[in-house]
This record gives structure tokens, C-alpha cells and sequence, in this order.
């Protein structure tokens, strides 16, 4: 609520815990936050008429502004330590979930509701599956960055494995798909330092 408080004031649509991540949609100019242990992504209005403490609008991966749970088993509209953000010109919020060791899409991120689903994930097979893997379709604990350059490639800082992965044509390809190219090892499936 003001500069000098710092202890998180419980679970609110005002409070943050641990924010990492931060991305302004160019076009609203809507501001998104990654609430790590809140397990939750919070969008707020306009980053020209925010006041100091003022309330997010909307929240994803939680039910809502009260809840902080991740739950044992993902979903489509859970999250588990998400850290990284980017907002592409296609109006798509990207997210590194990182303890369910994957990343989410949300498209028109700038206009959805609470509770609303990604409509894409990567580095695991379905969005109820959160297990590591350094397989060209796993990740590891992704606490890198994200980002989609203008030639539609996904790129994803595979932390855990010590690599960083790339998704061409990432538009088209469907929730799981394999990456395309691997920086940091000679091939997919090698992910400790100095292996490869």
C-alpha cells in the first residue's frame, strides 16, 4: 500500500509475493506480474493510471484473488512458481511455470477473466502433467527467460538443464510439441554441465 511496507499482507488482489516477472502489453499497455509464491500471474489496468496499491483486475492461474494454492496435480488454469514473462504482438501472454516444469500461453491476455485456461503449453505432454525432462518435448525448472522473436520462434531458458531451447514456427505447433533446436548441449538429451 505505500514504500514502506514490505511483509506480504496476505492473499489479496493488492498484494504481491516475490513478484519476478514483469511485462507491459504495448497496445493497452495492461501490466502483468509474475506473484511467485502466490502461484499466480496478476494483470493490472493501464500502467499510466495506476495509483501506488492499487488492485490487479484480473488473475490467472488461481481461482481467484484469495487463492494461492499449486495444486498436486496441474491444470490448464494452475500454476506452480511461474517467473518469466513476455508479451508477443499477437496480444499472447507467454509464462514459464516453473515447478510444473513447463510454459504457458494465454492468447488475448490483455482481455481474459479469471479462470480463464491456456490454450497452449510446452515442455510436457498435457497440462496435467508436471514431471522434469530433458527430452527435446521436457523441461526442467524453465526460471529463464521467454521469448517469441519476429520470425515466430519460441525460445525458452531450460534452467534445469542447462540449456536453452527453441520452438520454430511456434504459432502452428500444438500443445507438447518438440522443440526444434537445442543451445548449451549437442543434443537433447544431455542436460548436466559440462556433458556436452
Amino acid at each position: 500500500a505505500d514504500f514502506t511496507s514490505s511483509t506480504p499482507p496476505g492473499v489479496t488482489a493488492s498484494s504481491l509475493f516475490f513478484p519476478s516477472g514483469v511485462v507491459v502489453d504495448p497496445t493497452t499497455r495492461k501490466v502483468f506480474v509474475a506473484d511467485i509464491y502466490n502461484n499466480r500471474v496478476l494483470r493490472y489496468s493501464s500502467a499510466d493510471a495506476l495509483t501506488n496499491g492499487a488492485p490487479a483486475e484480473a488473475v490467472l492461474g488461481q481461482a481467484s484473488f484469495a487463492t494461492a494454492d499449486a495444486p498436486l496435480l496441474p491444470n490448464s488454469q494452475s500454476m506452480n512458481g511461474p517467473r518469466a514473462l513476455f508479451f508477443d504482438h499477437l496480444g499472447r501472454l507467454w509464462v514459464t511455470d516453473t515447478l510444473n516444469h513447463r510454459v504457458l500461453r494465454f492468447s488475448a491476455a490483455s482481455y481474459i477473466s479469471a479462470q480463464t485456461s491456456a490454450d497452449r503449453v510446452y515442455g510436457q505432454a498435457t497440462f496435467t502433467t508436471s514431471t522434469p525432462s530433458t527430452t527435446a518435448t521436457g523441461m526442467n525448472t524453465p526460471i529463464g527467460g521467454v521469448w517469441v522473436d519476429s520470425s515466430d520462434r519460441l525460445w525458452v531458458g531450460d534452467s534445469g538443464n542447462n540449456r536453452v531451447l527453441r520452438f520454430d514456427d511456434i504459432t502452428n505447433k500444438a500443445s507438447g510439441s518438440a522443440a526444434t533446436a537445442v543451445l548449451g548441449h549437442i543434443n537433447f538429451l544431455v542436460g548436466t554441465p559440462g556433458s556436452g
